[in-house]
């Protein structure tokens, strides 16, 4: 139970954590009616989708040490995850003879790139508005 207190914090939060899961996952099942192979929209309906369940998870935090960390997080994995994509894909180009080999190196290439291209940037959206908002509200409540 601490966990999920951890991760979703008090009982409205985790209402509200339940609500953006599930908008998540239906924007997620729009995007892929739509299809994000080259398609705008869909793409779009993905990246929302993904900021939905990131905002599940973050909504809560109330310390801007958290939102640096994921700001700073995401900002040195996004180049480290399109190496690992680039390294992955030549691996899997490489072990094409190895067939067990290969699906694990094409398994591991498109979750890199996955990361690199969706999950990274809506961290570093999320962690510099949350950054941006704490500092803000940290200064109106000095002030009074």
């Amino acid at each position: 139970m601490k966990i999920i207190e951890k991760l979703f914090g008090t009982a409205k939060s985790r209402k509200i954590s339940l609500i953006f899961i599930a908008t998540g996952i239906l924007l997620m099942i729009a995007a892929n009616i739509v299809g994000i192979a080259d398609n705008l929209p869909g793409i779009i309906l993905a990246f929302i989708s993904i900021c939905a369940i990131v905002l599940a998870f973050v909504h809560h935090w109330t310390k801007l040490r958290k939102f640096l960390v994921l700001l700073i997080g995401s900002v040195l994995g996004f180049p480290i995850f399109a190496v690992l994509h680039n390294l992955f894909h030549g691996l899997a180009i490489m072990a094409k003879d190895i067939i067990v080999v290969k699906q694990i190196l094409e398994i591991l290439d498109v979750s890199s790139f996955l990361i690199a291209i969706f999950i990274c940037p809506v961290g570093i959206i999320v962690g510099a508005i949350g950054c941006i908002v704490l500092v803000i509200k940290n200064k109106k409540i000095s002030r009074v």
